[in-house]
């Protein structure tokens, strides 16, 4: 089968061998008028002339279809080069994004006396039975069961396990995690345990002591867990129950435990009375 590129230059070739054969026999010198002459020109042209257009249109066509699909080719490419240009920003942002926390962590490591880790979190506990993260550093970097894990915006929680690579942390809204601490403001002392929510609850406040809503919260470091001075969160709603001696109070975290990506471990902590003299 013949491309219609071919067929076409064919057509034209054939009719323009014909036209040139009916030239010959009819021409002379001087030209002399044929009778049949006319009505070969007749039939002829008009071929000659529908052969013309359509090689024409279909030449046309061609470099149309060939400049599309040169087009669409480049077009493809330059969506590819697009598309790696918008992965290669998103992750300058988010490099960028990275380094302003590590920034962060190390500028909060420099100002406490303790040595510092950085470690970051890969994963959660799978079992969920407790609130809990896994953390990419573990006893080859020095940690070690009870060291703990804190941000620039509070506590986070202290380490349970360990293995070589790994840990797993306990976070400070579990409620098996408790933590001895008092109000920044008046000095008034409880236990912050976790809550069943986001929150925590700080027990044993006694009803005469000074208690408000927005209070901060800081760790006393008198429970052998946590350098004193750390803080906690703030004090979000608190209640006199009607029995006993104790006030309700519930403590709101500052540390948003749902997007911590990076936190810091410490280790070689100093013995406790040196954090209660600090």
């Amino acid at each position: 089968m013949f491309s219609r590129k071919t067929a076409t230059a064919l057509l034209l070739i054939i009719l323009f061998v014909l036209f040139a054969v009916v030239l010959t026999f009819f021409g002379g010198e001087p030209p002399v008028s044929h009778p049949l002459g006319s009505v070969v020109i007749t039939a002829v042209a008009p071929l000659i002339h529908a052969a013309t257009w359509f090689s024409s249109s279909s030449a046309d066509a061609w470099e149309h279809y060939f400049f599309l699909v040169d087009a669409s080719y480049r077009n493809a490419v330059l969506e590819k080069e697009l598309e790696a240009g918008r992965q290669a920003l998103h992750q300058l942002r988010e490099a960028d994004l990275e380094n302003r926390r590590l920034r962060r962590l190390m500028g909060f490591a420099a100002q406490t006396p303790y040595v510092a880790v950085v470690a970051k979190v890969v994963g959660e506990d799978p079992t969920r039975w407790f609130k809990s993260i896994i953390i990419d550093r573990g006893s080859a970097d020095g940690i070690k069961p009870g060291d703990p894990v804190v941000m620039p915006e509070g506590i986070v929680g202290r380490v349970a396990e360990v293995a070589r690579g790994y840990s797993l942390v306990l976070l400070l809204i579990d409620p098996n995690h408790a933590v001895d601490a008092r109000i920044s403001r008046t000095r008034a002392r409880g236990v912050v345990v976790g809550g069943r929510e986001a929150g925590c609850n700080m027990l044993y406040v006694l009803k005469k002591e000074d208690v408000a809503p927005g209070d901060t919260v800081i760790t006393t470091g008198l429970d052998n867990s946590y350098p004193p001075g750390l803080v906690v969160g703030s004090v979000s709603s608190l209640s006199a129950q009607s029995e006993g001696m104790f006030k309700a109070v519930t403590v709101l975290p500052f540390v948003a435990f749902d997007k911590i990506e990076e936190v810091l471990v410490l280790t070689g902590k100093p013995s406790p009375s040196d954090w209660q003299g600090q």
